[in-house]
């Protein structure tokens, strides 16, 4: 499982050629966002100059991704 973190997710959604290649070569893997990281990508989304679209993006990545409560495994799963 990868927990994907949120300079990660930023990337992945500006198209960043390398993250993307990457996200594609584990598509078998299972990927979740913690609670933390979609807070943090709807408060960017909120401050930007694209807020609705870029609310409709963070929204779309979390009905793909599980997003997850913080925890002692998730944190060693971070770490």
């Amino acid at each position: 499982m990868y927990l994907l973190d949120t300079d990660t997710l930023i990337f992945f959604l500006k198209g960043h050629e390398k993250v993307v290649e990457s996200f594609r070569a584990s598509t078998g893997q299972s990927k979740v966002l913690s609670v933390v990281s979609y807070g943090e990508l709807l408060y960017g989304a909120h401050k930007s100059a694209r807020q609705q679209e870029n609310l409709a993006r963070v929204y779309r990545l979390a009905e793909i991704y599980p997003v997850i409560d913080i925890s002692r495994a998730v944190m060693e799963c971070f770490g």
